[in-house]
C-alpha cells in the first residue's frame, strides 16, 4: 500500500507538519514530546481511523491529518464531530474502510495490528487465535477424523461429534467449529437452568409413603360415588319440589276455572236462530221502508185533494184570477171528496201496520241481543273448558319425594385426610421423577462440557489445529530472529489461546518466558517479529513501530541489518520507525542511512 502526501495539523503534539515523499524506510528521531509518535499515530489514524483518546493539540479546536493512498486522497477531521473525506467528498468510516480492505487484500484488523506494536501486545491470548483464524492466516479446515485423531474424548462424545459434524472426507472450517461451539453453548445454559431446578424438584422433605397411590385412590373412590350421590340428590330433590310447586299452582288455577264454570249456564247456543233472527229484522226492516214510504204518498195525496176541494168552493177561475168561474163543481166535489176519504182510511190503516211493524222489529232486536248474551257466555264457558284442559295437560304428575344417601360421619375430615396423603405421595412420586431427570442432565452436562472443551474458540481442537499450524509463523519469527545476530528465540503457544512467549538472550535455560518477565527491549524484539510473520502472511506492507529507542545498540544494530536484506525488504511498501535521539540509536540510524537502509530520517 503505497502512501504519500501526509499532511498533520494541530493533531497531539504536532501544530503543522507535511511529508511529500514517503520512503520505503523512514527514521523518525528527535528528544521526548517533540512529536514522534504523534506523527505515527496520525499515519496510524488516516490509515484505521482510530486516535488516541485526545487527537486535538491543546489550545485547538479540531485536528486534520490526511494522506495520499494509493493514488486516492483521504482526509480525516477530528474535533467536537469527526469526520472523513475521500477525494474531497465527505464519506463514512465505513466506506474508507471498505476501500483500503479492497485495494490491500487485509481486514481492518491486520491493519490495526500492523500500525501498532500496542495493539498486537495488548491482544488477549483467546483474541489473538480468534484472530489468526478468522482472517486465514493459519489453515483452519479440517475433517472429522483428523479433529478426533488431534484430541481424547469418551465413546459418547465422539458418537454426538460425529452426528454433528460432517462425515470424513467432507472438511469444514473452524467457522463451523465455532458455529456449532455457539449452539451448543446456548444448550448447555438451558442444561444448567433445568438441573437447578431439578435440584429444587428432586428435594422431598418427609417419609415416604407407606402405600400405594392405587390404595390410596380405592379409598377416595368411595367420597367420589358419595359426592355423585349428593350430587344427584340435589338434582332430584329440586326436580321433586318444582313439581310440588307447580302442580300446587296447577291445582289452584283448576280450582278457580272449575268454580267458574260451575256460575255459568250450560245452554248452548244455534247460530241457525241468529240467521233467522237476523233475515226476520231484516224483512220488517224492509216493511218499515214500505210502509214509511206508503205513509208519505198517502199524506201527499191528501194534501193535494184538501187543497182541490178548497179551490172547488171558490168562484175563481182556476185558469185566472180575474176570470170568475160558473161551472157546476158539485160533481168533481164529490169525487174528489172520496178520493180524500179513501186516502185517510189507507193511511190510518198503513199507521196502524207501521206501528205493529215497529213493536215486531222490537221483538226481534230483543231476540238478538238475548242470542249474544247466550253466546258471550258460552264462549266463556268454552274458553273455560280449554283453559282447564290445558291446565290438566300441564299439570305435573303427583313424583315420589327422592331417598336422601346416608350421610358418611366425618366425611370431609377422612377425605382431606385421604387427599393430603395423595398429595404427599404424588410430590414424592415427582422427586423422584426430578431425581431421574437430574441424573440424566448431569450426565448430558458432563458430555456438554466435554464437547465444548473440545471445539472452544480459545482451546480444545483450535488450540491443537492452531498449535501445528504456528509452527511456520514460529519458523519465519526464528529465521528472521537469527538474523538480528542475537541468542533470542520467540515462540507461539496455544494453552487457551494464542500467546507470545520469547528466549531472551540472557535466560538462563533458553525457557520461554511470556512478554510480560521480560524487558521492553526485548518485548520489542519479540513483537517485531511476529508483526513481520504476520506481515509476510497478509502482504499488507506497512510496518510501524514506536520507542525503538527501547532496544540496545546491538539489537537496533541487528534490526536495521535485518532491515537490509532483500527478502525482508521486498516484502513492505512502507517502515516508519520512531525512537529518542540518543548517542548511540543516531550512530546505528546514521550508519544505515549511509548504507541506504534507511531511505529518509526525520528530525524533530
Amino acid at each position: 500500500m503505497q502512501i504519500s502526501n501526509i499532511k498533520i495539523e494541530n493533531f497531539k503534539g504536532i501544530e503543522n507538519y507535511s511529508l511529500e515523499d514517503v520512503k520505503q524506510c523512514v527514521a523518525i528521531v528527535g528528544s521526548n514530546g517533540k512529536g514522534k509518535s504523534s506523527i505515527l499515530q496520525a499515519v496510524r489514524a488516516i490509515i484505521t481511523g482510530n486516535t488516541p483518546s485526545t487527537p486535538v493539540r491543546s489550545g485547538a479546536e479540531k485536528a486534520i491529518v490526511s494522506a495520499n493512498i494509493c493514488g486516492e486522497n483521504i482526509e480525516r477531521r477530528f474535533g467536537s464531530k469527526n469526520t472523513v473525506k475521500f477525494n474531497g467528498k465527505t464519506t463514512t468510516q465505513k466506506s474508507i474502510e471498505q476501500f483500503l480492505e479492497a485495494i490491500t487484500n487485509v481486514t481492518s484488523d491486520t491493519m490495526e495490528i500492523a500500525t501498532s506494536s500496542n495493539v498486537l501486545a495488548a491482544m488477549s491470548a483467546g483474541n489473538l487465535s480468534n484472530y489468526l483464524v478468522t482472517n486465514g492466516l493459519i489453515p483452519a479446515v479440517i475433517s472429522i477424523d483428523d479433529l478426533l485423531s488431534l484430541c481424547t474424548v469418551s465413546p459418547e462424545a465422539e458418537k454426538r461429534l460425529r452426528d454433528l459434524l460432517p462425515e470424513s472426507p467432507t472438511t469444514f472450517t473452524m467457522d463451523k467449529v465455532e458455529e456449532l461451539y455457539n449452539k451448543l453453548y446456548a444448550e448447555r445454559t438451558t442444561i444448567k437452568q433445568n438441573i437447578k431446578v431439578l435440584k429444587v424438584s428432586s428435594q422431598y422433605e418427609g417419609t415416604p409413603p407407606s402405600r400405594t397411590l392405587d390404595l390410596i385412590e380405592k379409598e377416595l373412590q368411595k367420597f367420589v360415588v358419595y359426592d355423585n350421590e349428593c350430587e344427584t340428590y340435589k338434582q332430584l330433590l329440586k326436580v321433586y319440589n318444582d313439581s310440588v310447586e307447580k302442580r300446587k299452582v296447577g291445582l289452584e288455577r283448576l280450582a278457580e276455572v272449575e268454580e267458574k264454570i260451575k256460575n255459568l249456564p250450560k245452554d248452548n247456543v244455534d247460530p241457525n236462530e241468529l240467521t233467522l233472527l237476523r233475515a226476520a229484522k231484516k224483512k220488517v226492516e224492509e216493511e218499515i221502508l214500505v210502509a214509511k214510504e206508503t205513509e208519505v204518498t198517502l199524506k201527499a195525496n191528501i194534501g193535494i185533494f184538501k187543497k182541490t176541494l178548497e179551490s172547488l168552493n171558490s168562484t175563481v177561475c182556476p185558469i185566472s184570477e180575474r176570470l170568475v168561474c160558473s161551472t157546476d163543481k158539485s160533481g168533481a166535489r164529490a169525487e174528489i171528496t172520496e178520493l180524500l176519504d179513501k186516502n185517510n182510511s189507507e193511511l190510518d190503516k198503513n199507521c196502524n201496520r207501521l206501528s205493529s211493524l215497529n213493536v215486531r222489529l222490537e221483538s226481534i232486536v230483543k231476540k238478538i241481543d238475548d242470542y249474544n248474551k247466550r253466546e258471550y257466555l258460552y264462549n266463556q264457558l268454552i274458553s273455560l273448558y280449554d283453559r282447564r284442559k290445558n291446565i290438566m295437560d300441564n299439570m305435573p304428575l303427583s313424583l315420589t319425594a327422592p331417598t336422601k344417601p346416608t350421610e358418611i360421619v366425618d366425611a370431609d375430615a377422612e377425605k382431606a385426610k385421604l387427599l393430603n396423603e395423595k398429595d404427599e405421595w404424588i410430590k414424592y412420586k415427582n422427586a423422584l421423577d426430578a431425581e431421574k431427570k437430574l441424573e440424566y442432565h448431569e450426565k448430558l452436562l458432563s458430555l456438554y462440557n466435554e464437547l465444548l472443551d473440545v471445539l472452544s474458540p480459545k482451546s480444545g481442537i483450535r488450540e491443537a489445529i492452531v498449535e501445528i499450524a504456528l509452527s511456520p509463523l514460529v519458523e519465519h519469527c526464528n529465521k528472521r530472529a537469527s538474523d538480528l545476530r542475537l541468542n533470542f528465540k520467540v515462540g507461539l503457544t496455544s494453552d487457551n489461546g494464542v500467546h507470545i512467549v520469547c528466549c531472551p538472550n540472557d535466560a538462563l535455560f533458553k525457557e520461554l518466558l511470556p512478554l510480560s518477565a521480560v524487558s521492553a527491549g526485548e518485548q520489542a524484539c519479540a513483537l517485531f517479529l511476529v508483526m513481520d510473520a504476520l506481515n509476510s502472511l497478509t502482504k499488507f506492507g506497512i510496518l510501524i513501530l514506536d520507542d525503538l529507542d527501547k532496544l540496545d545498540k546491538n539489537a537496533l544494530d541487528g534490526f536495521f541489518s535485518l532491515l537490509s536484506k532483500p527478502e525482508v525488504r521486498s516484502d513492505y511498501n512502507h517502515i516508519l520507525i520512531a525512537m529518542v535521539d540518543h548517542e548511540d540509536s543516531l550512530a546505528v540510524v546514521n550508519k544505515y542511512l549511509n548504507n541506504g537502509t534507511i531511505n529518509d530520517i526525520i528530525r524533530l
